[in-house]
């Protein structure tokens, strides 16, 4: 089991930077060419579309939890996927007269009106990509998603250049949710072929409501900020936002994607064994903690080297948006593989409850700070991340949490210690991070990090060891000797 979780780990590992890398050369081009007004614009215009896309995920969870999925379930989650991708579209032209006169731009109306196609289109190849997973076929999935965002990015970018505006994102995803539907489907055909019992029909819609509630909450948490911040505060507010974003997801991508991408069908598979899924899930967790810190040091003493070179000095502004986005990859590591454990053992309304909870907190806090500004926004949105995350960390792992009081301990003290060290960093980055000076910034940070946490934090360490395949565990030793 160990030896298939790290097989999909890896191969999604390699969808992952593949994606993403794809995706923010891609997204850099497209935003130097559109600059931040037509990105704020699109960005606000297709949010709906990607919560929809992002929500639609629940079917293919729902194949993959599924232990035994027969022709009738699978039938019935087809219909579900079909249903409720067209429903959303639906919803999502309905809803866009209601935004283009919130922002008196009638523009967002066809943008929003247009970008309805997406959900249609990646309905169609939902259960072919769970049932991919479920055979592990995660060699398939790695090619799918760069394939899709490499199409799309391409008419988007040829779009951009000859002055489409907004329009090239709107191109972009729904070239990308054909394309991705497509490969899906050739891979692995999936299409009603049998009648479904009204039992079959029960458990799958049901199954999908859970999973696809949690889903558009988590995904209206990450998109309806940028649309409140761009209400209140302009296109361009939105836009310097979502570029800040688009980096940390970046980041978060590929640090993160593969533990959760591929350990559910693991988790699924341990759910009959709770004690030893809560040990695993625990030192992955707290294994994930301890290594996942030291990007966030980078990312935020490198930013204006990365908002530079990536986005060019227009842009310069993002870098003091990364840095407090920064703050919010110590929790995020923390939780990273919670999700997946929550679907495996049936707490989707848990996982619910967390998303709504984080969704309310982030319009509310964004909104709050847009008043003063980006900045202000941007720290609130990293407030709500936190407390979902803490939500989502204290509703998993209760028992696990009583068993192993001193990790747990552990494992807040080391977040409140980076947290407090990237906020340092913030603000007396004028001195700390500029020039050739960040460079020295960051390799004392990572000196200091590995020295405490090797002093002061043991029993992370020897989690973070559980957590890495057996041949790797050899490193402190070998390190030692040396």
């Amino acid at each position: 089991m160990r030896a298939t979780a790290i097989r999909g780990a890896a191969w999604s590992l390699v969808q992952i930077c593949a994606e993403r890398a794809t995706q923010a050369s891609v997204f850099l081009i497209t935003a130097r060419l559109l600059g931040p007004t037509d990105l704020g614009m699109a960005a606000m215009a297709v949010a709906p579309a990607l919560i929809a896309n992002h929500a639609l995920q629940g079917v293919t969870q729902t194949v993959i939890q599924r232990e035994d999925a027969g022709p009738g379930y699978l039938s019935a989650c087809f219909v579900c996927a079909i249903g409720s991708s067209l429903l959303m579209a639906m919803l999502i032209v309905a809803a866009a007269p209601i935004l283009s006169s919130a922002v008196g731009d009638p523009l967002i109306d066809d943008l929003m009106r247009a970008s309805a196609l997406a959900p249609a289109l990646t309905g169609i190849g939902l259960v072919s990509e769970g049932l991919l997973a479920r055979k592990f076929a995660f060699s398939v999935l790695a090619i799918r998603r760069p394939l899709a965002i490499l199409t799309g990015g391409a008419l988007s970018i040829a779009l951009a250049y000859f002055g489409g505006g907004a329009w090239s994102i709107i191109a972009q995803t729904i070239l990308a949710a054909a394309t991705g539907s497509l490969v899906c489907l050739a891979a692995l055909p999936a299409f009603p072929r049998s009648r479904f019992s009204k039992s079959d029909w029960q458990s799958a819609s049901s199954s999908v409501a859970k999973l696809m509630g949690r889903l558009v909450l988590d995904a209206a948490g990450q998109r309806l900020p940028e649309v409140t911040l761009g209400l209140l505060a302009g296109p361009a507010a939105a836009g310097m936002f979502r570029s800040a974003k688009a980096l940390l997801d970046l980041v978060t991508s590929v640090l993160f994607y593969p533990i959760s991408a591929g350990l559910l069908p693991i988790f699924a598979r341990m759910s009959g064994d709770p004690q030893k899924l809560e040990s695993f899930i625990l030192n992955i967790s707290l294994g994930s903690l301890v290594l996942f810190c030291v990007p966030a040091f980078g990312f935020s003493i490198f930013s204006a080297q990365i908002v530079g070179i990536a986005l060019g000095s227009a842009w310069i502004q993002v870098a003091d948006i990364m840095m407090i986005f920064a703050l919010a990859l110590p929790v995020l590591a923390l939780v990273a593989s919670v999700p997946s454990f929550m679907i495996a053992t049936q707490q989707a309304r848990t996982l619910l409850q967390c998303s709504a909870v984080q969704l309310l907190a982030g319009i509310a806090l964004v909104a709050i700070g847009a008043l003063w500004d980006v900045a202000l926004a941007s720290f609130g949105f990293v407030l709500s991340i936190c407390l979902g995350a803490g939500m989502l960390w204290s509703r998993s792992l209760a028992r696990s949490a009583r068993v192993d009081a001193q990790l747990i301990r552990e494992a807040i003290a080391l977040v409140a210690m980076v947290e407090v060290s990237l906020a340092v960093l913030f603000l007396f980055r004028r001195a700390l991070v500029s020039d050739w000076f960040s460079v020295t910034s960051f390799a004392t940070s990572l000196a200091l990090y590995i020295g405490i946490v090797a002093v002061f934090f043991p029993g992370l360490v020897a989690s973070t060891l559980q957590a890495l395949p057996p041949r790797w565990r050899v490193l402190p030793k070998w390190l030692r000797t040396c």
